[in-house]
């Protein structure tokens, strides 16, 4: 019990030491973590970009694989592509600038197919997805993440990990011209 509690006073006091911003304008952050649902796990990977201090736009790929425990031992995969947009309510309930709580909305088409034995269809189709989530500031360069959501069949919430590339994309010198 007393290191879980010294625990949560070292990431208080280190949360309030660093001065560093979640979630301002320009930022790019790739986004990797592992996601679940009633259909079981699922890989997640994306991008994220900043377009202000309060909205996000950017793209996710899921990849879920789940076994159907009957008779014939299903296997099932389901595979998505979304492009999201996400309002961030940093400055808006003035949160702390390690915490970055966000709300949106994803655009996506779902592929769901299984083995040859299973007798339902394999379908693809377009869905809408809502998403809430935050993300904890941990460095400059790396948050830990927590979502979930609802209008897709694929996760019902995610854990992960927030890369920030933005500034390696911004201030990398340009390639070499060859003449």
């Amino acid at each position: 019990m007393k290191k879980n509690i010294m625990f949560l006073i070292f990431i208080s006091v280190f949360s309030i030491i660093s001065a560093q911003k979640s979630f301002i304008k320009g930022d790019i952050l790739l986004t990797e973590g592992f996601g679940w649902s009633n259909r079981g796990i699922s890989f997640n990977c994306g991008l994220d970009y900043a377009l202000t201090n309060v909205i996000s736009v950017g793209g996710e790929f899921i990849y879920g694989l789940y076994k159907e425990s009957s008779i014939n031992n299903y296997k099932h995969t389901t595979k998505a592509i979304i492009v999201k947009g996400s309002y961030h309510f940093n400055e808006v309930l003035d949160l702390h600038e390690k915490w970055d709580l966000y709300v949106g909305l994803g655009l996506g088409y779902y592929i769901f197919s299984s083995n040859s034995t299973f007798s339902g269809d394999n379908i693809s189709i377009p869905g809408l997805s809502g998403h809430i989530g935050c993300r904890f500031l941990y460095s400059d360069l790396l948050r830990f993440t927590l979502e979930f959501s609802g209008g897709d069949d694929i996760k019902n919430g995610k854990i992960g990990i927030a890369i920030k590339i933005g500034d390696y994309v911004k201030k990398r010198t340009p390639m070499p011209k060859f003449k």
